[in-house]
């Protein structure tokens, strides 16, 4: 649920399916299971403006985790 991309051959599917998870799998697993989550809750919901303000309230809570600790700290580390 997290893509809508039409592509003209199965390899180039195939290549577009990998380089998405590749770029998903640098992320914190934390987040993105949060994110995923919420995403979900929003597309069952009619109450969007609560997925929001929970999405918001996750993000500032996602800079405390661990997991987001070593995303930001690898993100540093390849902008050098």
């Amino acid at each position: 649920g997290m893509i809508a991309e039409l592509h003209d051959t199965a390899d180039e599917a195939r290549d577009a399916a990998a380089a998405w998870a590749e770029r998903v799998a640098q992320h914190s697993p934390t987040a993105v299971l949060e994110n995923l989550r919420l995403l979900r809750q929003l597309a069952r919901s009619d109450l969007n403006d609560r997925v929001v303000d929970e999405a918001q309230q996750a993000l500032r809570n996602g800079w405390k985790d661990m997991d987001t600790a070593d995303a930001m700290a690898r993100w540093s580390r390849s902008q050098d």
